[in-house]
């Protein structure tokens, strides 16, 4: 059997695993890609032992995620320790308001603000912008807009996929260096081994999140892996769905899988326990085109009172960190599985809120947080003393503005 009939048969499961409609639609693309009877026969007899089973530990390989009652200790300040504060140098042209993307290299920080705001190299120690990538054009090495970047930490290269369906690559300092065509429209890209992953591709106002198309930078060959899945009327979490730690992780809407993206494909360890029935629901119709536009945000807006999916997948030594659609954040311990979720985390000692959780790319232990510079000034306390010393030294120097470029917060496990 295909790996890419796997992973098929592995997505239809999932999305259809609470209703038996849902598992003839299974059935019917199986018959598509699998000829085998036997096959087929084995499959919808594992299909029906798993729906007669009570969700325990596993579901054909992969652990089911529990969320635990205990909600008295925090975990992150109990596991995570405040050990960057960057504040990004802020003149008239280095400027953003949100990020898109940071990736973490040795002492900088690669950070893609949106629009045409461009691509900013900080140095994490003093906040100073090293190199500003800011070419708006249509000539070689120019973007309208970015939609993304990556980084080859092997060639220090910052790789920059446009709105020309084009890859572009510069140095650390800024220099252009070489562009690709590639073709197509992607929303995210990432960069593992010599292969640029394309992730999300869109067609207007569908799009296929299970596609993953591998461009490898020696051959460039392109390389198609994943599944075909189409969905009508996307829309974006609130945070990443694919990020770059110990692993890289992928998620989708409507869906509480994680997905672990290799060379190969998708492998899918983790599985949020929740009731699907809804997010099922909605999938089946997207996939038929049965909804409209409008009946699709009705309903999506009735499922979002608790939460219908999860995004910005991060991996420390000894959790996984990631989001819900709404506010709040989970830590999954790996040791034993066990999910925390803690619907407010805060800095107790910087008095500070830490409402935007953002995953950076970069394994380095880290979670971060990007606090603007408006909320640092009015929820600093004045008693600094109790913060560690080289904390203090490090605020005291801080020429902090309400209009300055936001301040990443940076917390290492301890």
């Amino acid at each position: 059997m295909s790996k890419k009939s796997r992973f098929l048969i592995n997505q239809e499961t999932v999305f259809n695993i609470f209703l038996i409609r849902g598992y003839l639609y299974s059935c019917f693309t199986i018959k598509k890609y699998l000829m085998n009877r036997n096959i087929i026969f084995l499959l919808i007899f594992l299909f029906f032992i798993s729906c007669n089973v009570k969700i325990s530990d596993t579901e054909k390989g992969k652990i089911l995620l529990k969320i635990s009652d205990n909600t008295n200790d925090s975990v992150f300040e109990k596991n995570f320790e405040l050990e960057i504060i960057l504040p990004v140098e802020t003149t008239n042209e280095y400027l953003f308001s949100q990020v898109e993307r940071v990736i973490l290299h040795d002492d900088k920080a690669i950070i893609l603000a949106p629009g045409k705001e461009g691509i900013f190299v900080v140095n994490i120690n003093t906040g100073k912008v090293l190199t500003h990538i800011h070419r708006v054009g249509q000539g070689p090495g120019d973007s309208n807009n970015i939609l993304d970047i990556a980084f080859d930490e092997n060639k220090s290269e910052i790789i920059v996929f446009n709105d020309y369906e084009k890859l572009l690559f510069f140095d650390l300092q800024g220099n252009f260096l070489k562009e690709v065509k590639i073709g197509k429209l992607y929303e995210n890209i990432i960069y593992l081994n010599g292969n640029i992953i394309f992730n999300n591709i869109g067609f207007g106002y569908s799009c296929q999140p299970y596609v993953l198309d591998i461009y490898d930078l020696n051959t460039e060959k392109l390389t198609h892996k994943g599944n075909n899945i189409k969905l009508d009327f996307p829309f974006k979490n609130f945070g990443r769905s694919i990020v770059k730690s110990k692993n890289i992780w992928l998620s989708a809407r409507l869906d509480f899988n994680m997905y672990k993206v290799t060379i190969d494909g998708f492998e899918n360890p983790y599985v949020l326990d929740m009731d699907t029935t809804a997010n099922n629901e909605l999938r089946k119709k997207q996939i038929n085109s049965e909804m409209d536009f409008q009946t699709f945000l009705n309903e999506i807006l009735k499922i979002n009172r608790s939460f219908h999916s999860v995004s910005s997948i991060r991996e420390t030594d000894n959790f996984m960190v990631f989001k819900p659609n709404n506010f709040g954040l989970f830590f999954m311990n790996k040791q034993n599985s066990e999910v925390y979720r803690e619907g407010r985390i805060t800095d107790s000692n910087l008095g500070l809120s830490l409402l935007n959780y953002f995953p950076h790319d970069g394994d380095d232990n880290r979670i971060m947080f990007v606090i603007r510079a408006v909320e640092w000034l009015q929820r600093l306390p004045a008693e600094q003393a109790l913060l560690p010393q080289y904390l203090v030294e490090k605020i005291r120097f801080m020429e902090v503005k309400e209009d300055d470029n936001p301040i990443l917060l940076f917390y290492k496990e301890k």
